[in-house]
């Protein structure tokens, strides 16, 4: 069965609503984001099912883009 990806906006949504958890949200987001996590995970010894490794995740993820505004390259 091939896996669903869903737009940022409509992922918010799910998660607002209670469709979906942060897990499904980094999980359903793009195959990019599934094999960023997936390493993810790997370095930082987490387990890729728990959603405290997807809370984990979308912090790095936040921090990444922070620092890009900062240092101008976003």
């Amino acid at each position: 069965m091939k896996k669903e990806y869903f737009e940022e906006g409509e992922l918010a949504d799910k998660v607002q609503s209670g469709e979906m958890n942060i897990h499904d949200f980094v999980t359903h987001h793009s195959p990019e984001w599934d094999q960023e996590y997936a390493e993810y995970c790997e370095e930082q010894m987490l387990d890729p099912e728990k959603e405290s490794s997807a809370d984990m995740f979308l912090a790095y993820k936040d921090q990444l883009l922070t620092r890009g505004h900062i240092d101008g390259s976003v």
